[in-house]
């Protein structure tokens, strides 16, 4: 398990994050449910349709990825869409194999 990040350790990560996306080399997000929502359904349902739609793959699930705050162990499902795929969707070019 990871250890939760300070302040300043989140500023940092996030300021590393900024950056590979500002160098084309990282892009990343979440989703997560509203509080009192059990959006989990309907959150991966939206990031599989982006992922299909820009030439993605799901890369599989990680268990017991994260704890939450109130002491909840959460798993992570991992997509990838590379650039050359993005790309290739945007533009309206072949879709690698």
């Amino acid at each position: 398990m990871v250890a939760p990040r300070d302040a300043e350790g989140n500023a940092e990560y996030i300021d590393g994050l900024e950056r590979k996306w500002e160098e084309g080399t990282r892009a990343q997000y979440l989703i997560r449910p509203r509080e009192g929502e059990d959006g989990n359904e309907r959150s991966r349902s939206a990031v599989e349709e982006d992922v299909e739609r820009f030439g993605g793959d799901y890369d599989g699930l990680i268990r017991n990825a994260t704890v939450r705050p109130d002491g909840r162990i959460v798993d992570h499902h991992w997509y990838t869409i590379m650039r050359e795929q993005y790309e290739n969707a945007v533009n309206g070019g072949p879709q690698p194999g």
